[in-house]
């Protein structure tokens, strides 16, 4: 008697194959979602932690951190980064590079011994886990402040809060934010590759390096993000889909989309400064993403 043997024949098994694929493709952008959630999440938890640091800072200080000081000598270019490490459980790598000693900027201010290990090290909650960045090795000129290369970060401070070149330690406190902490911006993201990043210790080749001006909306991209004549290097940018996270004075998280009511520079104006910025492209500001930068416009405006 002949025994037969049940299996699959290869028209069932090719269509078990389709089946399975056609279920990974569904479950795929499911996943990927899920995982970019947990990404934003843990983007938003840092800028939570940075938000109290400077709350901290305030009530230590009485003000909010410069986004970088220009004191000359030695103590030259330090960020808000490094001011705020205290506040950030990073207390052991503010000792170690001793920004009161040491400067940012290479050979014209720091001497032997140089805190070259301390400038380079990878602060997590400096870091956007939805963006793979470059690391301390890797960092290209931009990165590079008189040939001492710096840890990266994703995260820029609003130069119409925290004051930037500033003679001192000081920059605006709570009083002079005439429009409310809950409705103006401190401290937004920045994508590394797109906008070429930002780094934590102190300005680099420029201010962007350290802070943001609202001059262009949020993920606006340019061909040459250094030398635009629109200066697109100083806008926010993320790798999360639709816009950029930011965390206001007040500390809250909020998400600012792509298509928020935003006014934009036009080619032929330079960069401008700090403060009064706004004003000198926009004189109405009736835009929604400049009012949220600008603190003491008198036109407050909530997220939308």
């Amino acid at each position: 008697m002949r025994r037969r043997f049940q299996g699959f024949t290869l028209v069932e098994l090719l269509v078990v194959i389709a089946i399975i694929g056609v279920l990974v493709g569904l479950l795929l952008p499911a996943v990927q979602a899920a995982r970019e959630a947990a990404r934003r999440m843990s983007c938003g938890n840092n800028l939570k932690q940075i938000g109290l640091a400077f709350q901290n800072y305030h009530d230590t200080y009485q003000t909010f951190p410069p986004s970088y000081v220009n004191l000359g000598g030695p103590e030259v270019r330090w960020g808000w980064g490094t001011m705020v490490l205290p506040f950030i459980e990073q207390q052991p790598l503010y000792d170690l590079i001793d920004p009161a000693k040491w400067g940012t900027n290479g050979g014209a201010a720091v001497h032997t011994p140089s805190p070259t290990n301390g400038l380079q090290t990878i602060i997590p909650s400096y870091r956007c886990p939805s963006d793979a960045g470059l690391g301390p090795n890797q960092l290209n000129p931009n990165f590079n402040a008189g040939g001492q290369k710096q840890g990266p970060s994703n995260y820029v401070v609003s130069e119409g809060v925290a004051a930037y070149n500033t003679s001192n330690h000081d920059a605006h406190n709570m009083a002079a934010i005439t429009d409310g902490t809950s409705n103006t911006m401190l401290v937004a993201e920045r994508d590394t590759f797109k906008q070429a990043g930002a780094v934590w210790p102190g300005r680099s080749r420029s201010t962007s390096s350290v802070g943001f001006r609202s001059v262009w909306r949020p993920n606006t991209e340019g061909v040459d993000v250094w030398n635009n004549p629109t200066c697109i290097r100083y806008v926010v940018s993320s790798e999360h889909p639709g816009g950029v996270q930011a965390v206001f004075c007040d500390g809250s998280v909020h998400f600012l989309a792509e298509t928020i009511e935003a006014g934009e520079a036009p080619a032929s104006q330079g960069c401008g400064n700090s403060g009064n910025l706004i004003d000198a492209f926009f004189p109405t500001n009736n835009f929604v993403y400049q009012k949220l930068y600008n603190m003491q416009d008198g036109q407050p405006v909530t997220i939308p």
